[in-house]
């Protein structure tokens, strides 16, 4: 039941707009950690402009989710992207996901239960961008409607800000704290 075809259709320009442009939607500590993925490329040999794109797939992997928020909404890809990377750093969900990197997957259901918390993970970061996209839009720029959308919703943030201060103040090594954190930033979702 799978059509690919609709699915290049509906997805290929979008995703096209954000690999050429996804510079001007990532933070800057974002490019900067492609650079350093980059450069064992470059020291290699390869040549430094395949280096950097090579580095910088990893943050199209949410591409398909950002362009269909975008689609949804009718906004430009590149706006979407801004928000959607800010929420995640600003809540720094790629951290928690990378945390999961180090996580001893000694059987098959350990796998999938990591492999299943980091696609929830993705999911309540698109849900988060949605949220604040309703709240402030694209006519700010993405980390001051992040923080718009945090301060209109302090009552449901608060308490994942004080887990995800806890969680970071030790080192994230137990599957459980990660499943908490998510936890956490659903509910801050379901009630932001």
């Amino acid at each position: 039941g799978l059509d690919i075809g609709n699915h290049v259709a509906e997805f290929q320009a979008g995703i096209a707009e954000m690999a050429e442009g996804i510079s001007k939607a990532l933070p800057a500590h974002y490019v900067s950690d492609a650079h350093k993925r980059a450069q064992p490329y470059v020291d290699q040999g390869v040549p430094e402009q395949l280096a950097l794109k090579i580095s910088g797939l990893v943050n199209l992997y949410s591409g398909c989710d950002v362009v269909g928020l975008a689609a949804k909404r009718k906004l430009p890809v590149l706006d979407v992207a801004r928000t959607y990377f800010a929420v995640g750093t600003r809540f720094r969900l790629g951290r928690l996901r990378a945390a999961t990197d180090t996580m001893d997957s000694e059987n098959h259901w350990a796998q999938l239960a990591i492999a299943a918390l980091v696609e929830e993970i993705y999911a309540h970061q698109l849900a988060l961008s949605n949220l604040v996209l309703d709240h402030s839009g694209t006519k700010v720029d993405a980390k001051t409607g992040v923080e718009n959308w945090i301060a209109a919703n302090q009552l449901a943030v608060a308490p994942t800000e004080q887990l995800l201060t806890e969680l970071w103040s030790t080192e994230v090594n137990d599957l459980s704290m990660i499943a908490v954190a998510s936890r956490q930033i659903r509910a801050m979702t379901q009630n932001g």
